[in-house]
């Protein structure tokens, strides 16, 4: 329900929406940067969390709702390589469902923009 009003208050102002979305999503790229340069497992469970997980659903889902916005669309290309880079971190069984509903954030904006 949070998820759904936080998407539907994007949608008044696509340029201020734009500039709160980046930045949040530079703060999720700067996470998985620590994590790939540090490779210590307290920074591996930060991004293999749930917490880190929706965050991302949540840009996925304001990308996709709003897809057809020039402003928006600029940020799919470093939602989807946060998402490849959560995906590639830790290439291990144990986190396989992780991968998988990545796997499935990633499908979703392939649909919703018709970008790859």
């Amino acid at each position: 329900f949070m998820s759904n009003c936080v998407v539907e208050l994007f949608g008044l102002d696509f340029k201020c929406s734009y500039q709160h979305a980046f930045s949040h999503i530079r703060v999720l790229a700067v996470k998985l940067r620590n994590a790939i340069i540090s490779k210590t497992q307290e920074h591996f469970s930060m991004i293999h969390s749930w917490q880190f997980y929706h965050a991302l659903n949540l840009w996925t889902e304001v990308l996709c709702t709003y897809a057809d916005q020039a402003d928006l669309q600029l940020l799919v290309y470093p939602l989807v390589q946060v998402i490849s880079g959560a995906i590639q971190l830790l290439p291990v069984q144990r986190y396989y469902p992780y991968h998988f509903l990545c796997i499935r954030l990633l499908h979703r904006l392939a649909k919703s923009t018709n970008l790859f």
